[in-house]
């Protein structure tokens, strides 16, 4: 070692940045000797050391890969972790920039245990005045961000505030390439969304700038900046963007023809910007869009289908239509229709569809040219009926609808033919396609002077098929179609050489739960009835056979209704109980049953409009529902926090899950390691609440999963029908029996504040009879009817006096066998002397019954 007062001249010099020493030549023997070097306590020595180690590895590649193995990064970092001196820091964040080009490093450095020298660099980076430690680190840094985890521990130090000060101050490309990488990565963490759009320091003006740059690595890692942070849709950062005028400057961009690379981009963002109400459609009236409008009539083909998604998503707000027709954007749109490429085209009759909603717009857009172009699209062959074919016939429906001109303009230049041969020709559509073509065609019907000349036996013959169809929509269009045109001599012809009334009469005979169709099917053939050959054809095919099957009652009254009533009856249960205030023991609950609770004096409740329509009745519905599995209030404990916070009731406690576990153990297959599992894996909860609507019912198929096993598990034991009944009103009477502690009086009265809890809770007064936990002769009587059908034991369900409600059952008399064997009802007691069976008859039967006394219920 040299004299004390050289080497402290020599520490001077390194610090100064100043090197206290001369070239010396970068060999691979010279590069193993600095690396032993670095170890020195000298600051002359390691600077040295590290020097030749920089000049080495800018000679190649392969140089750079036999340092990393050599060890060096790991010197690296604990020189950057401890040295003071910023020679040497500078030239070991330059070195490890390097090594940022070998996969292996940059995981090394991203390794949990290195996660302190990440910091340790990002700090360098955001107090760093030297613009070579910006670049070096910068460098680094835009590298490393490999993940969430570490995007998120970077972006929590507030480095998002230095990166824009940077990328507002700094010249330097290679410093702002780095930085705007950096920043591209940072904001893949979920706390960006957060906590960006509150920082001050963001400056999307900055970013707006660097679209501008002379380099192009720097444009596309702005634009994807801008990309990637108006898909959050945030509604902060979207104001933000609104008063940076961000959808203008796309605009601009794309615009201006010396960015052709950044055009599709730009697209992205106005898309972006179009899912936020705040940013959809503020720019209308300005400069830039107006100039957008004119560019886009003459845009060239490879922008247009962009251009087109932009008018199409503005025509989507109401608000915006008036605005778009005082500035005559209606124009642009229609010039699209000068391309031949189908996806424009869809997007161009979307927005024109869009636009018939404002009458003025659809009667500007209404013309010769645009019609023209509409029917050009339905005569096309080389493109797909979904969905492009689809678009233009809901545009011809639109201008159908909204304007009575298109009535008599259409057919003028064949488009009701084109109409026509479309729905000859085509098997493959969407239902919404279907109802759609099917509506344009009743249309034209409900007009003579169309009706006679569109209508031919190939067009019946099809729609006769679509009236077959399942899909009752379908049906419903088909049969008006066939309404309107059975006054016509020639459709009658058809209707007869199609066989007509065989279609009628075979769906008659299907289940049809629509009562809309089940009207217009009725009205049909009454209406058909009065010509004498169609008639005929009815009474041939036993169309009597199939009305008497009805049970038809009241013919004077309301002969349709009666027909439809009857025929419901067999088919639907809640109607026959409704009317009949009785189902018989061959009257089985399959999958859903309903019953209104007390006396309903109007017409009969349909839950299916009910739900479709979303009214609420006065009176209580309970509804018996088996379609939901049990499994729905069970999920994995791994999502236990956020199933509690989704929770509206309160789970299974911890005894009721170790009492089922002990009931399951009667299950084949059963053993405590699949419970323990279960335990584990598994944790109890409620179901969602479909609020206002019929809500799910996972209860009552647990209810039925847990009977089974009690009744016909592989360890249960022989049991008697009797003994059965005894089961199953013991466990209905436990789930309805509320507190044992209260009197009669105080159960009455917290049942009714049970039952109007759940009706607050479900938001309806459709009550699933798996929600109950309190209940009398009707709730008990209908859960003892859903879960016996179920369980194979015969049994009714009988409505009496003031809202009294029982089940009776048949049990065999005797040992005879065959035709011989006798029965002998019985009367199930579900609330006093539980499971106990009461002769038919009997006074205690008919006490329960409350037969003795009580008001009917008309």
């Amino acid at each position: 070692m040299g004299p004390k007062g050289k080497t402290d001249a020599g520490k001077k010099q390194a610090e100064s940045g100043v090197l206290p020493f001369g070239q010396t030549p970068y060999g691979t023997e010279e590069a193993i000797t600095s690396v032993t070097l670095l170890s020195s306590t000298e600051e002359v020595i390691v600077l040295k050391a590290i020097y030749n180690l920089c000049k080495y590895a800018q000679q190649r590649m392969s140089n750079v890969n036999f340092l990393f193995q050599l060890g060096l990064m790991e010197k690296l970092q604990d020189l950057i972790r401890k040295t003071t001196n910023q020679s040497i820091l500078n030239f070991c964040l330059k070195l490890l920039g390097m090594f940022m080009n070998i996969p292996s490093a940059v995981k090394a450095l991203t390794d949990c245990k290195n996660y302190t020298d990440l910091l340790k660099i990002n700090s360098i980076f955001q107090t760093a005045t030297d613009p070579k430690v910006q670049e070096f680190s910068s460098q680094i840094l835009s590298k490393v961000v490999t993940n969430t985890i570490i995007a998120s521990m970077l972006f929590n130090t507030d480095v998002i505030s230095s990166i824009y000060k940077v990328l507002q101050n700094c010249v330097d490309p290679d410093i702002i390439k780095n930085t705007l990488e950096y920043h591209r990565r940072l904001i893949d963490c979920q706390e960006a969304v957060i906590v960006l759009p509150k920082m001050t320091d963001f400056s999307p003006n900055i970013l707006f700038c660097y679209l501008k740059s002379e380099f192009p690595e720097i444009q596309h890692l702005a634009i994807d900046i801008l990309v990637s942070t108006t898909s959050w849709k945030n509604r902060k950062l979207q104001l933000r963007y609104k008063d940076s005028g961000i959808v203008q400057c796309m605009l601009c961009l794309i615009l201006n023809n010396e960015y052709p690379d950044l055009h599709q981009k730009a697209f992205d963002v106005i898309r972006n910007c179009f899912d936020f109400p705040e940013t959809a459609t503020y720019f209308i009236g300005t400069v830039e869009f107006l100039e957008f409008a004119l560019w886009a009539k003459k845009c060239p083909k490879k922008y247009m289908f962009c251009a087109a998604t932009i008018f199409k998503v503005l025509t989507d707000y109401e608000s915006a239509r008036q605005l778009l027709f005082d500035f005559a954007v209606e124009e642009s749109i229609l010039s699209m229709f000068r391309t031949n490429n189908e996806k424009v085209l869809q997007k161009t009759c979307e927005a024109v569809s869009n636009l018939t909603n404002h009458k003025y717009c659809c009667d500007k857009m209404l013309t010769p040219v645009v019609i023209k172009c509409l029917i050009e699209i339905l005569q096309r062959k080389d493109i797909p009926t979904i969905p492009y074919i689809e678009t233009a016939l809901k545009t011809v429906h639109d201008f159908l609808k909204r304007n009575r001109k298109m009535l008599h303009v259409f057919p003028l230049y064949g488009g009701l033919v084109s109409v026509a041969d479309i729905l000859k020709s085509q098997n493959e559509m969407t239902q919404n396609g279907f109802t759609i073509l099917l509506d344009i065609i009743y249309i034209y019907c409900t007009e003579e002077q169309y009706r006679t000349s569109l209508m031919d036996k190939e067009l019946y013959m099809k729609i006769l098929q679509l009236f077959s169809e399942e899909n009752e929509d379908f049906s419903k269009k088909a049969i008006a179609i066939l309404d309107q045109s059975i006054n016509d001599q020639e459709s009658r012809v058809y209707f007869s050489e199609c066989s007509g009334t065989e279609r009628i009469l075979s769906k008659l005979k299907e289940s049809v739960e629509d009562e809309e169709l089940l009207k217009y099917i009725l009205i049909f053939i009454s209406r058909s009835f009065i010509y004498k050959s169609i008639g005929l054809q009815y009474l041939t095919n036993e169309a009597l056979t199939v009305l008497k099957n009805l049970e038809i009652k009241d013919r004077e009254i309301n002969l349709m209704k009666e027909r439809l009533m009857d025929m419901i009856y067999d088919l639907y249960l809640p109607i026959k109980f409704f009317d009949k205030n009785r189902l018989d023991v061959t009257d089985c609950i399959r999958d859903r049953f309903y019953m209104v609770c007390g006396c309903w004096r109007g017409s009969f409740p349909f839950l299916e409009i009910l739900e479709s329509q979303q009214i609420s009745t006065c009176k209580t519905i309970y509804v018996a529902d088996f379609t939901t599995p049990s499994d729905l209030l069970k999920v994995p404990c791994l999502f236990r926090r956020e199933c509690s916070s989704r929770s509206t009731l309160q789970t299974g406690s911890r005894k009721e899950s170790t009492q089922k576990d002990k009931r399951l153990s009667n299950v084949s297959g059963y053993s405590a390691s699949a419970t323990s599992l279960c335990n584990i894996i598994f944790e109890r909860v409620s179901p969602e609440i479909n609020y206002g609507g019929l809500s799910p019912d996972p209860y009552l198929t647990e209810y039925l999963e847990e009977l089974y096993i009690k009744l016909h598990g592989e360890k249960a034991l022989p049991l008697s029908v009797a003994d059965q009944i005894k089961i199953i009103a013991e466990f209905i009477a436990k789930r309805m029996s509320g507190s044992e502690k209260f009197t009669n009086a105080e159960k009455q009265h917290s049942y009714k504040i049970h039952i109007n809890a759940l009706k607050g809770k479900l938001g309806t007064n459709m009550i699933p009879i798996g929600y109950l936990r309190q209940g009398s002769y009707c709730e008990r009587a209908l859960l003892f009817k859903a879960l016996a059908d179920k369980l194979a034991i015969p049994s009714t369900l009988v409505k009496g006096m003031e809202e009294r409600h029982w089940n009776e059952v048949p049990l065999e008399l005797g040992e005879d066998s065959g035709l011989n064997k006798k029965f002998l009802y019985f009367v199930v007691d579900l609330l006093f002397n539980v499971g106990s069976l009461l002769e038919v008859g009997k006074p205690e039967a008919i006490e329960y019954c409350g037969l003795t006394t009580g008001t009917p219920c008309d």
